[in-house]
């Protein structure tokens, strides 16, 4: 299963910066390759800022309820 990283996450990786009903979607840094709930929780638990992977990328979001790859 493909696991989220981010700050005071919930079961559906809503994070202490984005947590309404919508925010599931989970964002793939192209530097480190793993998914965090948003850039600031990125930002503050990795050693370099967060950089998108491009949109036309096999799997550039992650659903925080199903854990299944997402595209653009």
């Amino acid at each position: 299963m493909n696991k989220i990283y981010g700050l005071t996450l919930d079961s559906a990786g809503r994070c202490q910066h984005y947590h309404t009903k919508v925010d599931i979607v989970a964002l793939k840094c192209a530097k480190c390759q793993q998914y965090y709930a948003c850039y600031q929780c990125h930002d503050k638990l990795v050693g370099h800022h967060f950089i998108p992977v491009k949109t036309d990328g096999p799997a550039p979001a992650l659903c925080g309820v199903c854990r299944n790859t997402l595209t653009y």
